[in-house]
């Protein structure tokens, strides 16, 4: 709706209206699908399928930031690293296979979120566990080094209000949820 909006109130160019309107109806296409197929066994492949992703942009920056033998300018046909003035000095960002650090940060925070909770559903399987477990130590090393600030505000607000809200489902103390809530 308020894409809806948008388009109808604000794009001057008819051309930009009717490409939101056409990313709506597939978003909604999109969910309706989801809704109607998705079984649980999908969520835990796609769990794991996250916890490969971030291994995968884990090593892509390990590489940029060190030797620069795989994940090259030449191979991926983009920038990888940013240069970005912080206080007195410089920092250099790092955005894996998506080149912009911010775009490496976005899929990171949604990706690790999604593991977060994920971990704990993972009974019986240990492989998995220390496999996604893993993932996340590396993918939150990584997230750090995308030196993306609003990157990092998104996932902790999600993260923490995401315990809050999973405290409540799952009959925990919600007072313990918002102090957790509060120092994430």
């Amino acid at each position: 709706l308020w894409d809806g909006a948008n388009a109808l109130l604000v794009a001057k160019e008819s051309f930009f209206a009717w490409s939101l309107y056409w990313r709506e109806i597939k978003a909604v296409f999109f969910l309706w699908i989801l809704a109607r197929y998705l079984r649980p066994y999908h969520l835990h492949w796609l769990g794991l399928a996250l916890a490969a992703a971030v291994i995968l942009e884990a090593i892509a920056v390990l590489d940029q930031r060190t030797v620069q033998a795989i994940f090259t300018e030449k191979l991926l046909k983009t920038e990888f690293a940013l240069k970005s003035a912080a206080g007195s000095g410089y920092l250099l960002r790092f955005g894996g296979t998506f080149g912009h650090p911010n775009t490496l940060a976005n899929f990171l925070a949604v990706a690790l979120l999604y593991l977060w909770f994920f971990v704990p559903t993972l009974k019986g399987r240990p492989w998995q566990r220390a496999f996604v477990v893993f993932a996340l130590i590396v993918g939150f090393a990584t997230f750090t080094l995308t030196g993306s600030r609003a990157g990092w505000l998104g996932f902790g607000f999600a993260l923490a209000l995401g315990m809050l809200l999973w405290m409540k489902k799952n009959g925990k103390n919600v007072i313990i949820g918002a102090l957790v809530m509060i120092f994430s």
